[in-house]
């Protein structure tokens, strides 16, 4: 039985922890199916099944963030509708905090029931301690 697991990373150092995680996961089960989007590391530790988008959604702050609105909010509702699609057993979000966290809130509301699970917890510590319990959901 394969195994379908979407991967979200937007960022170099998440890309970088996500293929490390689907290598391992290739190696324990390598009828394993994935897709996401990620970076040029994930992509090839999923040999091609991932999109490398990572040069484009890597932006900090929030002055870029709002600069590039509608780049994002399209990118948002591509994925989510992707990921419903492809009805995954688990989705595995990368660091990237602003964008998943998100995103796995809206797969909630849609009904999505496979595990979501965060890897690279965001940095609550010196700010933003409000994401605490949307990181508990």
């Amino acid at each position: 039985m394969s195994r379908k697991i979407y991967i979200l990373a937007g960022e170099k150092s998440g890309d970088i922890h996500a293929s490390e995680v689907a290598q391992e996961w290739k190696n324990r089960y390598p009828d394993t199916i994935f897709k996401g989007m990620g970076g040029p590391s994930l992509a090839a530790a999923t040999l091609g099944q991932t999109n490398d988008w990572v040069d484009q959604a890597a932006v900090m702050g929030f002055i870029e963030v709002i600069k590039r609105y509608s780049w994002f909010k399209k990118r948002f509702d591509e994925i989510l509708a992707e990921i419903i699609e492809f009805d995954p057993d688990l989705v595995l979000f990368v660091d990237y905090p602003g964008f998943n966290l998100r995103m796995a809130k809206a797969l909630k509301k849609s009904g999505m029931i496979c595990p979501l699970i965060q890897y690279v917890c965001p940095q609550v510590w010196a700010w933003k301690k409000d994401r605490i319990p949307k990181i508990v959901e």
